[in-house]
């Protein structure tokens, strides 16, 4: 007869976390708090919480996530959420160290005037929750920075001008992605989220510049 293992001792074992994302760490109960500080889109009450976590599709995650990100406004929400995200990764979990990959950009948001906090007061947040967490729980914190950059398509058009069937999708201050397509157009598109508002072709022919390669590469061998 197989041994079984009890579940209470595996839940003890001492643990570290090399892949956690910050906000997509946040549970009900922390996403209910910063929906408190932030009234509007997110609900706050644990009933909707839930109804509101019930994805549809990955656009509906994508969409429900942004709305999350849009919570963590200020340096307080970062700390809050980053103390009580290990908070619960240490006494639920039994976690001793977690590296936590964060989007400064989504809170600091650089090009947005009037919106956003400055870099150093994000860090400070940051590492004011890390030393709490690691004084009242034992966790020790450390943190990978995730910087977005513009999607790359392939093509000649490396100057950053989008194609013509690239499309911001939702508003200005929560864009979200509706659908996900793949582009026939050998541009680029614009930064991360927009969508394509044109009926996709796949795969898309060669660029110019891999034709002039090939034929580059057949007259030297000639």
């Amino acid at each position: 007869m197989a041994s079984r293992v009890d579940p209470a001792f595996i839940a003890g074992l001492p643990k570290a976390e090399l892949h956690v994302h910050h906000v997509g760490s946040a549970s009900p109960r922390i996403v209910s708090e910063l929906a408190r500080r932030h009234p509007g889109t997110v609900p706050q009450d644990p009933e909707e919480l839930r109804r509101f976590f019930e994805f549809r599709d990955f656009a509906h995650f994508i969409e429900v996530y942004l709305a999350v990100v849009d919570l963590v406004r200020t340096p307080e929400d970062v700390r809050v959420l980053t103390y009580e995200v290990a908070r619960e990764m240490a006494t639920e979990q039994s976690l001793r160290y977690a590296e936590l990959t964060c989007t400064p950009y989504t809170s600091v948001r650089p090009h947005e005037d009037g919106v956003g906090m400055p870099i150093e007061a994000y860090t400070e947040a940051l590492e004011d929750a890390r030393v709490a967490a690691e004084r009242d729980f034992g966790l020790v914190l450390r943190w990978i920075y995730d910087i977005p950059g513009p999607v790359r398509r392939p093509g000649p058009a490396l100057s950053g001008t989008p194609c013509a069937c690239w499309e911001p999708s939702g508003s200005a201050t929560a864009p979200v992605p509706r659908r996900t397509r793949r582009c026939s157009s050998t541009s680029r598109p614009p930064a991360y989220p927009w969508r394509c508002a044109r009926p996709p072709t796949w795969p898309p022919g060669p660029s110019p510049r891999s034709r002039s390669t090939r034929s580059r590469s057949s007259s030297t061998r000639a």
